[in-house]
């Protein structure tokens, strides 16, 4: 893929998955858009009829790595102050 090419939510690479509920599942996938790797974390829907497709909802984020990066310790402190009791 040359580097103006466009890869969409469902053509990206999927690095992982976890259940959210029955119906749905949270994938990070790696993608290129514009020449810039991005990094996508949403909600999909799983397929409702046998071999069908999983569909991807609005619920979600896309930013570079760089700013994953950033963001990853800001989620951090979140889930340790929620886990301390001392809340928000």
């Amino acid at each position: 893929m040359s580097s103006d090419q466009v890869q969409t939510k469902a053509e990206a690479e999927i690095i992982g998955e976890i259940q959210r509920g029955r119906a749905e599942v949270v994938r990070v996938a790696k993608r290129t858009f514009k020449g810039r790797e991005l990094i996508d974390v949403f909600v999909w829907l799983r397929p409702t009829v046998s071999g069908g497709q999983y569909q991807v909802t609005r619920a979600g984020l896309t930013l570079r790595a760089e700013n994953w990066r950033e963001l990853l310790p800001v989620i951090e402190r979140a889930i340790g102050a929620d886990n301390d009791g001392s809340g928000m």
